[in-house]
């Protein structure tokens, strides 16, 4: 794996997990289609946030998503 490989999924760890998972099906479309990919603007506005987030370290503290399990679990 490319050390930038290893670089990018180390960042996404770290994201929601439904952001992972959109991620992860990107990723999988693109290793199993070869394709040329382009997201969409809608897309592209997402993954730009996601990038800025994480350069800001602007994640949800572990309380926080505490009570948003505690919440989706009601």
């Amino acid at each position: 794996m490319s050390k930038l490989l290893e670089r990018a999924i180390s960042r996404v760890r770290a994201l929601p997990e439904e952001r992972q998972e959109e991620l992860a099906e990107i990723m999988l479309d693109l290793a199993e289609n070869q394709s040329n990919w382009e997201p969409s603007s809608s897309e592209r506005a997402e993954i730009e946030l996601a990038q800025r987030e994480t350069r800001e370290g602007d994640f949800a503290s572990d309380q926080e998503m505490a009570e948003l399990w505690r919440h989706l679990a009601r």
